[in-house]
């Protein structure tokens, strides 16, 4: 069977911050302080939540469990990001 080369090209990504935590002034969304707080307390129980749940698979009360921890904030994000409209099927 033959070699067949299937992707050629690069990959570009966005950084906000770096990696001393300051913000790139042209990148900043410019969200308001109490929508900050509001993501920042659901990244909060997310991660709380994967804590207790991870706790119950570890300990045989509860089946499969596949931990959130270290994205909560993709999670958060995408989900604040739908619309009435969209639809979401979580795995």
């Amino acid at each position: 069977m033959p070699i067949t080369k299937v992707f050629e090209g690069k990959i570009d990504y966005i950084q906000i911050l770096d990696k001393d935590g300051k913000v790139d002034k042209t990148l900043d969304p410019n969200l308001p302080n109490d929508l900050l707080e509001k993501i920042y307390r659901m990244m909060v129980l997310a991660r709380t939540w994967d804590k207790k749940c991870l706790a119950l698979q570890r300990t045989g009360r509860m089946y499969t469990y596949a931990p959130l921890e270290g994205q909560e904030a993709t999670i958060i994000g995408s989900v604040l990001a739908l619309g009435k409209e969209d639809w979401i099927f979580p795995t």
